[in-house]
């Protein structure tokens, strides 16, 4: 093992300090949606619980982590909570700088890592900290990629990759989009074809889960796949492509779906000069990763259409994948003068200062966007548990953002209330006058159903 040079010292550093950051944005913030319904119908004492799907995801080892939260801590801080989504988003950043720097040095590595670090578009990954699911199994598909790149795969080595892709399965449907890089590289890379087998463990497991329970998920919803949503699936596709590169560049989805068509046409120009296609396996497993990402959510969200290919919590993956292809394909390109040293180090300096100011500035803007979710929580709540309720008010109706005012009793009952934070005291506001009168109609009224995925929420 290498002794860590100055890269690896900076973004250690860069990663304790993006932690705290974010842990700090985070003071204030509570449970949202569907954070609620782990907390209310999910028990860690019953294993019944554990393998019915959430929607139409596998989450076991989200189930598992926020019971033992609830059960441990409770639920008078959202900040353990946080800890973990965070603890996950500096893992995924770190495997993002693991795999840059093997495929074009330290210094890129460097650069993309702090930018996913302070990754502002995807912010509902990083102040949600029920996204612990979608960030969970980004890192250990991440984590599953990395041990399978050695060109000798040993016994040791594809058992870790399968346990890495069951752990990101049985975390969120995300698992399959890892499965898709890792299938994909493994089919292109003759040396370690052979490995491709090993495949069908994790996803027999998959099936298995699906078949037996799993389906119900998708079922409920009345099947995904519909004409709609076959329809939806290249809008989709570019809005999501465009979406992950204009992230990664700072420059928003518009600009971003121009930058991928520049880099497909100068990537062609390329491959006619060299007489050939040329295509890193890595670079064809993380696109057909994101091409399967958002045609998945096409068909799984057709009741929302393209634009769901621009929620931030899908740009986050998209953005993930496509930094670590994009890396994989440009590799350690030799550069012949110092005057073109040069301009690429300012070239690569302009858009890195350019990434970190869009996402910044995202950051503390989807800081103010869960604020405010918080806040219609914990008016939610307040109104709820107030006695006596209203006479028209049915105690076993949900709130939709929150459980109904019974059940809501009974939680907080057995583990603590939401409405302040025993860690952060300071960080938690007054709720305002008109936030609780809406709270209280919607008490008394029942709770219209939000937009899906909070999509009138996201900037």
């Amino acid at each position: 093992m290498r002794r860590p040079d100055r890269p690896d010292q900076l973004f250690i550093a860069m990663a304790a300090a993006a932690a705290m950051v974010l842990l700090a944005l985070g003071a204030g913030l509570t449970f949202f949606s569907d954070e609620w319904a782990f907390i209310e119908s999910r028990a860690l004492g019953d294993p019944t619980t554990w393998f019915a799907p959430h929607n139409e995801h596998w989450a076991t080892i989200p189930i598992l982590v926020y019971r033992t939260l609830v059960e441990t801590v409770g639920l008078g801080s959202y900040m353990p909570y946080l800890a973990v989504l965070i603890t996950l988003h500096v893992t995924v950043a770190a495997l993002v700088y693991v795999l840059v720097r093997r495929s074009s040095g330290p210094w890129p590595a460097l650069a993309v890592g702090v930018v996913v670090l302070f990754f502002g578009s995807g912010f509902e990954n990083l102040y949600w900290a029920f996204q612990i699911g979608f960030v969970g199994s980004v890192a250990s598909g991440l984590a599953a990629i990395a041990v399978l790149d050695a060109p000798s795969l040993t016994r040791r080595r594809l058992a870790s990759g399968v346990g890495l892709l069951l752990v990101s399965l049985s975390t969120t449907g995300v698992g399959l989009i890892a499965c898709v890089a890792v299938g994909t590289e493994l089919l292109l890379d003759a040396s370690r074809r052979k490995a491709l087998l090993w495949l069908a463990v994790p996803l027999g497991v998959y099936a298995a889960w699906y078949l037996a329970i799993g389906r119900v998920g998708v079922e409920s919803r009345e099947g995904p796949f519909v004409l709609g949503g076959l329809t939806d699936i290249p809008p989709t596709i570019v809005i999501g492509l465009g979406a992950a590169a204009g992230a990664l560049v700072g420059v928003g989805t518009a600009l971003g779906q121009i930058a991928v068509v520049a880099a497909i046409v100068g990537w062609g120009i390329g491959c006619l000069k060299l007489g050939r296609i040329q295509l890193a396996p890595r670079t064809a497993g993380s696109l057909a990763a994101i091409l399967a990402l958002y045609g998945l959510i096409a068909v799984a969200r057709s009741f929302v259409g393209p634009a769901v290919a621009d929620y931030t919590r899908y740009t986050y993956i998209s953005s993930v994948f496509l930094a670590v292809g994009v890396a994989a394909q440009i590799g350690r390109p030799t550069i012949e003068t110092t005057v073109l040293r040069k301009r690429w180090l300012l070239l690569g300096g302009m858009v890195f200062v350019l990434a970190m100011t869009w996402n910044v500035r995202l950051l503390v803007a989807g800081r103010t966007v869960f604020a405010e979710r918080a806040e219609r929580t914990r008016a939610l709540v307040f109104v709820a548990l107030d006695r006596p309720l209203p006479e028209s008010t049915d105690p076993t109706r949900s709130l939709v953002l929150v459980p109904s005012p019974a059940s809501l009793e009974r939680i907080v009952a057995d583990h603590g209330s939401p409405l302040t934070d025993w860690l952060v005291p300071w960080a938690v506001p007054p709720i305002r006058t008109e936030v609780l009168i809406e709270a209280r109609r919607v008490l008394t009224e029942g709770a219209k159903i939000p937009l899906p995925e909070g999509a009138d929420e996201t900037p």
